[in-house]
């Protein structure tokens, strides 16, 4: 067997060894450092102990390249809860130490429930405790953790007959657990922050990332210079356009909205503000005061579409000097330190350079957020730290599943508690939190309404359904009064249907189409050329889903929405005659027949009761004006409270707190959806122009890489692309990132090669990925019920 000192943590490069002692001890610092008294110790304890079972003899010719992977995490947790119950803890402390357990036995996987049968029993095998050097094992631990070490038996037999019994004992303390009732309580106990420090101080030091230090207090001041430059340059370009009532509308909001936000002294505040009055400038603007009261680090910002992401991303580095880190691989799928999908040379896989918000701005999904608060895996749990003095700027919060809402709200509340963190949900339609349980009232700020002269548009329902030649031919009818048209459909399958008709009907008008199935520069492509009309005023038609809805900043003459629930037609409507200038805009919103008679709305909205409260506001006939549609939102919401107040999921909080976890992860912000699978797709333009999607920055990525579009697949596939610094592999795969989407599964099996080795796909045939659709083409050959791909 190897001798203690001689054990390594993972493989050698040259002139680096990398101890076992050294890692458990680093990690061991890293995990307890911020707790105090009894708590740390224990943590401390855990994090010396999580890897020890890569002292086995086996693990170590593994890792030196000699034999099989072995499991090793189970060690760990069995010698950890032997440790523990030795030292006979106090009793109403044994939920938090069977879990602590239970994340050691679980660092490389899912993160499991408290059951009758310990969490190491699974991965035991009868040879393990004749592998390892026990004499120096108990050494370090009179090292490191002496008041542990002396209930370390002092022959190997004996450590084997005490073993033997901790199954028994586990069974003891896990069924006399008693249930936790209180939701409050049952949520404060159910947030993986221990598990979060375990694991991101394992993953840090094993992947050498490095912790950022965040926005420090002397970049504050020069901050908000450029933020009010920005400011200032967003109100002049209003003026240029004519929208003089708008921008004047904008700064009065603004004003009113910061002076009310600075009186707040609630850990999660609301503002409701019109689309397109600058709510993230607002947030921004007050995030900085937040800094200087309260001596918060970073911002991380959530929003529902990547297509938002993007857009805000790049506006937080136009209007301040810090450095953004857009977090949601674009579509790139979290990665178990377990899988060696390159290469064991690289540990802990390169996603996770991405995955631990390591940066003063972040800019991620609703998506990455609900991992973060509910995470399936071990692994999904390591950005829990980073929330640790942060700003959390939830944006759009209303596309946010009801089902979830009040989940999220409370587990929300709950970790700007006990991680010194605040948060901000701002849309022009926030829903209410009345049925969160929340355990303190939350600040709600609202802009000053708009006046009935100042109304952008008008809302009126159709009084027919239409098929796809109908919306075209309403299209083709408005462009005759208007410039800009947009259609906003439900389905990725819905914007392709209606594309093929409008080229079989041969109009001459252009047709841009964006949807989830797109990779972000095409995406960005789209905008690009969207944007480029609307500025000069051509005529333009653009088909898309809801990525249109929210935080795009783009405005049109008209909008065409097929029915959805009612807060996403304010949305769409968001997007009708931003700037108020010239005659008000219409949103028509009308039922959507494909040619087999089905309308599509209940395959993404499939809440009856939300769909029921829209139609009962949404007769066919009904118009609204703009300042109207205030009112009408505050009825829809509380109606469809009332007819169910959404509280089953704070059911699942007190299931997760008293043991069943399972309950509780995975919980998803849209519901359930298909799952979706990454694909690296090799395509940056048409056939005529095949870099007309690769912008400035992108292409000198791909010089300082020295790749192609081309060769830049096999480049992510080759360990040595990431034996460079943290810094390197983070510009590396957001290179990487913006050539990849999401489809389904069964697309999957047709567009690629479906190696079950590689958790990003390489399309096969990049003639399958349209220029003018990206994947969306393939729905129209499927009965899969689709949802939007974010």
């Amino acid at each position: 067997m190897p001798e203690w000192a001689s054990c390594i943590a993972r493989p050698p490069r040259i002139n680096k060894i990398y101890g076992l002692e050294a890692h458990l001890c680093n990690v061991a610092d890293n995990a307890s450092m911020q707790d105090r008294g009894l708590l740390r110790d224990w943590m401390y304890l855990a994090g010396l102990l999580h890897d020890l079972g890569k002292a086995r003899a086996s693990w170590q010719r593994y890792i030196r390249g000699h034999g099989a992977g072995v499991n090793h995490a189970f060690l760990g947790s069995v010698l950890f809860f032997f440790l523990i119950q030795a030292s006979r803890p106090p009793r109403e402390y044994r939920r938090y130490l069977l879990l602590l357990c239970r994340d050691i036995a679980d660092h490389h996987g899912a993160l499991g429930d408290l059951e009758e049968q310990p969490p190491w029993i699974g991965g035991w095998q009868p040879q393990t405790l004749t592998e390892i050097d026990w004499i120096g094992v108990k050494a370090f631990l009179q090292r490191y953790a002496p008041a542990y070490a002396k209930f370390f038996p002092e022959n190997y037999q004996t450590l084997q007959d005490e073993l033997a019994r901790m199954p028994r004992l586990w069974r003891k303390w896990v069924v006399t657990l008693p249930v936790v009732e209180d939701v409050n309580k049952a949520a404060y106990d159910a947030l993986r922050i221990p598990t979060s420090r375990l694991i991101a101080a394992d993953r840090f030091d094993a992947a050498s990332i490095e912790r950022d230090e965040g926005i420090s207090m002397r970049d504050i001041l020069p901050a908000q210079k450029r933020l009010s430059d920005y400011v200032s340059g967003r109100h002049d370009v209003t003026l240029q356009v004519g929208g003089t009532v708008m921008a004047n509308y904008r700064d009065y909001a603004q004003r009113e909205v910061l002076a009310q936000l600075q009186q707040s002294h609630s850990v999660v505040t609301t503002l409701q503000m019109p689309t397109g009055s600058g709510k993230t400038v607002v947030a921004m603007q007050y995030s900085l005061e937040l800094m200087k009261t309260y001596g918060l680090k970073r911002i991380i910002y959530a929003a529902p579409y990547l297509s938002i992401v993007s857009q805000v991303a790049q506006s937080i580095r136009e209007a301040t000097p810090f450095e953004v880190l857009e977090q949601h691989h674009l579509a790139l799928p979290d990665i178990d330190s377990a899988s060696a999908y390159i290469s064991a040379d690289i540990g802990e896989g390169p996603l996770l350079t991405l995955e631990s918000w390591q940066a003063p701005v972040v800019v991620t999904t609703f998506n990455q957020l609900f991992r973060a608060l509910f995470p399936y895996s071990a692994q999904q749990s390591l950005r829990l730290v980073a929330l640790e003095q942060a700003i959390l700027i939830i944006d759009e919060p209303q596309i946010i599943n009801p089902t979830t809402w009040n989940a999220f709200l409370l587990m929300l509340e709950t970790a700007c508690q006990s991680l010194n963190a605040r948060s901000l949900l701002m849309s022009a339609t926030v829903p209410p939190h009345h049925y969160a349980m929340l355990s303190e009232p939350i600040t709600q700020v609202a802009a000053p309404l708009l006046s009935a002269e100042a109304s952008r548009y008008r809302l009126r329902v159709e009084e027919l359904p239409l098929d796809s030649v109908a919306v075209l031919e309403s299209v083709q009818h408005r462009l005759r009064q208007q410039q800009s048209v947009a259609v906003i459909v439900n389905t990725i399958g819905d914007v392709a249907r209606l594309y093929q008709v409008w080229k079989d009907m041969k109009q001459d008008f252009l047709v841009l189409t964006l949807h989830g199935a797109m990779h972000a520069l095409h995406k960005r492509y789209q905008i690009q050329r969207i944007t480029q009309a609307l500025e000069k005023h051509e005529p333009l038609v653009v088909i898309a889903t809801q990525t249109l809805e929210a935080g795009i900043d783009l405005s049109f003459d008209h909008i065409l929405r097929a029915r959805p629930v009612f807060p996403s037609v304010v949305q769409a409507a968001g997007r009708a005659n931003r700037h108020g200038q010239g005659s008000q805009a219409e949103v028509v919103v009308f039922d959507y027949l494909r040619p087999d008679g089905r309308d599509s709305r209940a395959m993404v909205y499939r809440d009856v009761v939300a769909r029921d409260e829209t139609d009962r506001i949404l007769t066919p006939g009904r118009s609204l004006l703009e300042h109207e549609v205030d009112a009408a939102l505050r009825a829809y919401y509380h109606n469809v409270f009332e007819r169910n107040n959404y509280t089953v999921a704070l059911e699942k909080i007190t299931q997760a707190a008293s043991g069943r976890w399972s309950a509780l992860a995975g919980l998803e912000p849209f519901g359930s959806s298909h799952v979706r699978e990454s694909v690296f797709v090799p395509v940056s333009g048409s056939q005529e122009c095949p870099d007309a999607w690769v912008d400035d920055e992108t292409q000198q990525l791909l010089t300082h890489f020295d790749v192609t579009v081309g060769s830049l697949y096999q480049k992510f596939l080759d360990p040595r692309t990431y034996a460079g610094s943290f810094t390197e592999r983070k510009r590396f795969l957001n290179l990487f990132g913006r050539f990849v989407t999401g489809v389904p599964f069964h697309a999957l099996q047709t567009l690629t090669d479906a190696d079950p080795n590689r958790r990003v796909q390489l399309l096969v045939n990049p003639s399958d990925y349209s220029t003018d659709l990206g994947f969306a083409a393939w729905f129209l050959n499927e009965k899969l019920e689709e949802m939007v791909l974010l």
